[in-house]
């Protein structure tokens, strides 16, 4: 096997999130290891633009529509599997169920076969039925879960083995994620007192992110800190439910929904405590893990792999899903003990920068895919 190996990492998204900045910077570094990759992606996505501007190549041919129309799962399929046989990839890399999907079909249309690694970002459980079954044992080479906390789910379900689940943790670029000036700008555009306290979540708008739980806290977090603010950045479904929310609960304009932002690490520097507090779908929680890195105290729900990174009383605080006065209390409890908070933040900092970096997510990657590549060969794996 050379060392310069040829990836094909591909991800349906077409809007930025955690797990799409997971491909990039996974793409990113390979590529600066002298790898030869491509990044596929949706036709006017984030990552197609991003990945362009870093330098990477780019295949965005691509609908990679969430919903199945023949014709245009048809005309996806021909474009990869053209693309796959010119370029003759080493390994194919996968994040989501239509990409996987087509990357499969047009990897065993090849001569050899492409091997296939699937990256699993949350911890839905996988349907137990004869396509799923086929698809993670015939197709997929190799199933990678970001905590191993997700592969008791996997593996309950029939689909797959326990021997063909690996663990690699998420990482976070920690040159871009440091302690630094900000916070005045940064309040001073939202129309944020500087002194009121600053509680941000860095999530989807989504049901399952947990953001309402929350929210059902803030009343008894005002009772000793009536300034409170909550700072949700993110695209979503649950925007309008939340401020329907807030104003019911007296917080209208102590909720600020900025939409998406470019510019997370300012606003992780510009708050005082960070909670996520999902209850359902959360593998290790990245963002927990640029809040560390930055300096913040956090406070978050036991759901997935967050445990991972949110070790109680070591490294934040740790609590039920969908427990809002479990919430409330923990809140309260960071704020008014500023010494703890910064004695917890400190540890998580340095937690991060030993087991979190993007450089030891790719080490990881880049052996599991000669691993992966070997066995499809028939070749030792050392």
């Amino acid at each position: 096997m050379s060392d310069r190996l040829k990836v094909f990492n591909i991800n349906v998204h077409k809007h930025w999130n955690g797990q799409v900045f997971r491909v990039f910077i996974t793409s990113k570094l390979l590529a600066e290891r002298g790898h030869e990759v491509v990044v596929g992606a949706p036709r006017g996505s984030m990552l197609a633009e991003r990945a362009r501007a870093a330098g990477l190549e780019v295949f965005d041919d691509l609908a990679l529509s969430t919903k199945f129309i023949p014709h245009v799962w048809w005309r996806d399929y021909r474009a990869l599997r053209a693309l796959f046989r010119a370029r003759a990839f080493d390994v194919v890399h996968t994040h989501g169920s239509e990409d996987t999907w087509l990357s499969c079909f047009a990897a065993r249309a090849c001569s050899p076969r492409i091997p296939v690694v699937r990256t699993r970002h949350n911890s839905y459980r996988i349907r137990s039925h004869a396509l799923n079954r086929w698809l993670y044992r015939s197709l997929i080479d190799q199933t990678v879960v970001v905590a191993a906390e997700q592969a008791g789910r996997f593996v309950e379900s029939g689909v797959l083995a326990a021997d063909k689940l690996v663990a690699i943790h998420d990482g976070i670029d920690m040159s871009r994620f440091t302690p630094g000036p900000g916070r005045e700008e940064v309040r001073a555009e939202l129309g944020i007192p500087q002194d009121a306290p600053l509680i941000l979540t860095v999530a989807r708008l989504a049901p399952e992110k947990g953001h309402r739980f929350l929210l059902d806290a803030a009343p008894a977090i005002a009772e000793k800190f009536p300034e409170t603010r909550y700072l949700f950045p993110g695209v979503g479904v649950t925007d309008a439910p939340l401020l329907e929310q807030a104003e019911r609960l007296g917080l209208k304009g102590k909720v600020i929904l900025p939409g998406h932002r470019d510019d997370v690490v300012r606003l992780l520097r510009a708050a005082d405590l960070f909670a996520l507090v999902p209850v359902d779908g959360e593998t290790l929680g990245t963002s927990i893990i640029e809040a560390l890195s930055v300096g913040l105290p956090v406070v978050a729900t036991d759901v997935g792999g967050v445990r991972n990174v949110v070790r109680d009383g070591q490294t934040g605080l740790l609590l039920p899903a969908g427990d809002s006065a479990a919430i409330g209390q923990a809140v309260l409890r960071l704020l008014e003990d500023r010494d703890l908070a910064r004695r917890l933040a400190e540890a998580g900092q340095r937690l991060v920068h030993t087991e979190f970096t993007c450089d030891h997510m790719v080490d990881q990657k880049e052996a599991l895919y000669r691993q992966v590549i070997a066995r499809a060969r028939g070749a030792p794996v050392g």
